[in-house]
């Protein structure tokens, strides 16, 4: 993982973790802003009966793509990251029975 400090200074006091720590909580902030983005999407068809072209399937969204092409070393961060792919694979599931519905 790289990370550019200004005049490409790195401070010595924040060590390796820190900052893998940071950018873990920053990928998981950022693919949660993707999914809240995508469920909107989703009731503007139901509810406003807009196109919804995004993928459902819980593997071909960037989340899925992510989770599923990385694993943490920190066992912290590892138990968090196991406990997200089944509510993940259930919202994706959710979304699917909607698309069905919304199709008949």
């Amino acid at each position: 993982i790289k990370f550019a400090f200004p005049n490409g200074l790195r401070p010595d006091y924040i060590d390796e973790k820190v900052i893998k720590t940071l950018y873990f909580d920053m990928t998981l902030d950022e693919k949660k802003y993707d999914h809240m983005q995508w469920v909107w999407n989703l009731s503007n068809l139901v509810f406003l009966n807009e196109t919804f072209n995004a993928s459902s399937g819980s593997q071909q969204c960037s989340f899925g793509k992510w989770y599923y092409s990385f694993k943490p070393d920190d066992p912290d961060e590892l138990k968090f990251y196991t406990a997200i792919e089944e509510p993940h694979d259930q919202l994706h599931a959710a979304v699917e029975e909607i698309l069905e519905l919304n199709c008949l």
